[in-house]
């Protein structure tokens, strides 16, 4: 993530003019995306000579949380959602350690236990801790949040199970205080499951590896739709053109189905597309390419 975010800084600053800032826009882009916080962000372009139209990066900030806010009008988890805005406002975003380390200490600022905020957790209690800072990665982009344990000054320790992200900009850690209890306002160390991160950025490259070889077999018009990205596989959604699948040019769909068939007849090929295509709508076709044997199967994006 973080190179892919370099790359992208990159390709956006050589299409400026020398000393002309960088737009709000993409500096807003990096943070949502990649997890840029904003002064990284400035640091980099500093070396540059440049600065980021702050008024820019503000203001996309804003359009953000009333859209998210406006997407949880009826909702049934409306009222819990609430609770989120309401301690992003008080706390602020996460900070996130991640690209750095796997194990940091912090400040438990929130505890959330059955959608209600509480002051003190005991052991047993399924809780969701939020902390000022915290190398847990959380579930993005298809890929899974991070898991380990958070051990507190006096003791307590939190197995977590998932980290997620709420409000957009708060990093929650899931799971289970199995010793001790826990306070709003302890110190706290938090330790990543290492072997477990290294597993899912596998698979994560694997992810971007596999949309590069498609692209390059089958055409430049192959496109993302969705993903799962888990230490023990993967899956990969993209949706073909309907014209190559469905009765379009009949070049076009010979070259689309000798690179799917080309594919399976490989002896030892790095993924198998197998034959997981539905027909959907007019002729739409919906491919899912599993990793490790997973199987195959049509849904919804994740």
């Amino acid at each position: 993530m973080l190179e892919r975010g370099l790359r992208l800084l990159e390709d956006e600053t050589v299409r400026l003019r020398p000393g002309a800032a960088l737009p709000g826009e993409v500096a807003f882009r990096l943070y949502d995306t990649f997890g840029f916080p904003l002064d990284l962000t400035e640091d980099v372009l500093r070396g540059q000579g440049r600065k980021v139209a702050v008024e820019g990066f503000t203001a996309a900030m804003q359009r953000q949380r009333e859209e998210a806010r406006k997407s949880w009008v009826g909702s049934g988890e409306a009222a819990t959602e609430a609770v989120w805005f309401a301690l992003r406002e008080e706390v602020g975003a996460t900070e996130f350690l991640g690209y750095e380390t796997e194990v940091a200490e912090g400040v438990v600022l929130a505890i959330m236990r059955n959608g209600e905020r509480v002051s003190e957790a005991a052991s047993g209690d399924e809780i969701g801790v939020i902390v000022n800072q915290t190398p847990f990665y959380a579930e993005s982009g298809g890929q899974m949040g991070d898991s380990g344990v958070i051990f507190s000054s006096d003791g307590a320790e939190l197995v977590v199970r998932d980290t997620v992200k709420k409000a957009g900009e708060l990093h929650v850690h899931l799971g289970t205080l199995t010793h001790g209890s826990l306070k709003v306002g302890e110190a706290v160390e938090l330790r990543v499951d290492g072997s477990r991160r290294r597993l899912l950025r596998a698979n994560h490259s694997v992810t971007h590896l596999l949309h590069q070889a498609l692209r390059r077999r089958l055409g430049e018009h192959v496109t993302q739709k969705g993903s799962l990205v888990a230490p023990d596989r993967l899956r990969f959604r993209f949706q073909p053109p309907a014209a190559a699948d469905a009765g379009g040019h009949p070049g076009d769909r010979g070259r689309g189905q000798r690179a799917h068939s080309g594919q399976r007849r490989s002896a030892h090929p790095p993924v198998d597309p197998g034959p997981c295509h539905r027909r959907r709508g007019a002729g739409t076709v919906r491919r899912e390419v599993w990793r490790r044997g997973a199987g195959c199967r049509d849904g919804r994006n994740e």
